[in-house]
């Protein structure tokens, strides 16, 4: 047993664990229930079927699925869509996972001095459907159903799995994942999700409809 201080995303008490197979292979999914004024953009059931048209030598090392609700001082101090972590404790059986986080239709507030990297996530969130606009003090993100589900399962999802796929392919390379730069590893992430995407859409994979 690891002695190791869980980290906070790896902390949630009551939630509930569902087993599927994707393409013949297990899946864990373990779901913290959303607080009043949020929920999961895409369902369990989104999530299998993009996992299923998507290279499963990508997402097999990927033991489970976690969807979480963040604490509103988290939403606020890091707001995220999703993250890769490679070792996921505070569950019965630890391993590589995916976190996929609780969101809400309130907008999003960032300060108007952007770095290149947000002001290309800009780009990609009004690609996504999200409302962007600039007021005196703050670009406001308003974000919509619609939006939201694509940007975490058709973007996020996939975005997370190419760290996965990094990760590992650092590691075979005998490099230290420490190595590269936080800028590089994102680079990586969303051009293996854009490239992937593309793929599929062209073959008239995505976007599909929400699963029932």
């Amino acid at each position: 047993a690891s002695d190791r201080v869980l980290a906070y995303l790896e902390q949630f008490g009551n939630r509930i664990c569902i087993h599927r197979r994707i393409a013949d292979m297990p899946m864990r999914f373990y779901i913290q229930p959303p607080q009043p004024g949020w929920y999961y953009p895409c369902s369990v059931d989104d999530i299998c079927a993009l996992l299923a048209l998507s290279p499963m030598q990508d997402w097999a090392e990927v033991d489970f699925i976690v969807l979480r609700q963040p604490t509103r001082k988290q939403r606020v101090l890091c707001p995220v869509w999703g993250r890769a972590v490679f070792f996921y404790e505070g569950v019965a059986s630890p391993g590589p996972a995916v976190v996929l986080e609780a969101q809400s239709l309130t907008p999003i507030k960032w300060g108007r001095r952007l770095s290149i990297s947000h002001v290309r996530e800009l780009d990609r969130l009004r690609a996504d459907g999200h409302s962007v606009r600039l007021d005196r003090r703050h670009w406001l993100i308003e974000p919509n159903a619609a939006a939201l589900r694509h940007t975490q399962l058709f973007r996020t999802l996939l975005h997370e799995i190419g760290h996965h796929v990094d990760y590992r392919q650092t590691l075979a390379s005998g490099m230290p994942w420490r190595n590269h730069t936080h800028q590089r590893k994102e680079d990586f992430a969303h051009r293996y999700a854009q490239t992937l995407f593309d793929a599929l859409q062209a073959r008239g994979d995505v976007p599909f409809a929400p699963v029932p």
